[in-house]
């Protein structure tokens, strides 16, 4: 009965951990607190950016030239 615990930590794997990196995970699974992190980003937040970027571009043409907005746009990602 005293060996039993011990052949059973010599032979455990689970998702190819021994057993002492199961136990550490377990215990830091459940009885730590959990960070979560939230992010949203709304769907028109693209149109947006995409919006400014074309406004920042035509204000580049004003002051330096449509080549330098041109380099803008395929840096931003927008293909004009």
């Amino acid at each position: 009965m005293i060996a039993a615990p011990l052949m059973f930590a010599g032979f455990f794997r689970y998702n190819d951990m021994q057993f002492e990196q199961f136990a550490v995970e377990f215990f830091y699974h459940y009885f730590t607190p959990q960070k979560r992190v939230y992010s949203y980003e709304p769907i028109f937040m693209e149109f947006r950016n995409a919006y400014l970027s074309e406004e920042l571009a035509a204000e580049i043409i004003e002051k330096h030239g449509s080549s330098a907005a041109k380099k803008f746009l395929r840096k931003a990602g927008l293909k004009k």
